[in-house]
């Protein structure tokens, strides 16, 4: 069985790190977290960070800057993480109409319209007193057919194929 690594004081900073300091991969995960989440501070997380874990400034500093990088996509990443996003709502979908949940339905819907870029103004709807049909029918008033499987699509237009 190994033994775990022993951590010792950071040369330089004085600081030391606690046995409950976290690996770096779990600090730099816990940074991108709080990026994400708005709750980052530039000059003010890090430094308290530092402190809690017993960290040099300039280590914290260091994965930060990992994080931050993490953080950022490519615009080619951005159009690929929409359409995961998108198939992720669209399972929510499914598993709320599968129980009969028209609320989650309803702002799982909306989650994937938003997502897309169809909500330009807000829609109110009352998922509360709606039934799985109800939402269906006021989402599909809202947002049109696409996007429905082929069963609920309107019939093909003969002349034009459409």
């Amino acid at each position: 069985m190994a033994t775990p690594r022993k951590r010792t004081a950071l040369r330089g900073s004085g600081a030391r790190a606690t046995p409950d300091t976290p690996a770096p991969a779990e600090r730099i995960n816990k940074i991108v977290e709080l990026m994400a989440a708005g709750k980052w501070i530039t000059g003010v997380t890090g430094v308290k960070l530092a402190q809690l874990w017993g960290l040099a400034p300039a280590t914290l500093r260091r994965e930060a800057s990992e994080a931050s990088r993490r953080l950022m996509l490519e615009p080619g990443e951005i159009e690929a993480k929409r359409w995961q996003l998108v198939a992720v709502m669209e399972s929510a979908v499914s598993v709320a109409a599968s129980k009969r949940d028209a609320a989650s339905m309803t702002r799982a819907a909306l989650g994937q319209a938003e997502i897309l870029g169809l909500l330009t103004q807000k829609h109110e709807v009352k998922v509360a007193e709606s039934t799985p049909a109800e939402a269906a029918r006021l989402v599909r008033e809202e947002f049109g057919t696409a996007g429905a499987p082929p069963e609920q699509q309107p019939p093909a237009d003969d002349a034009t194929g459409a």
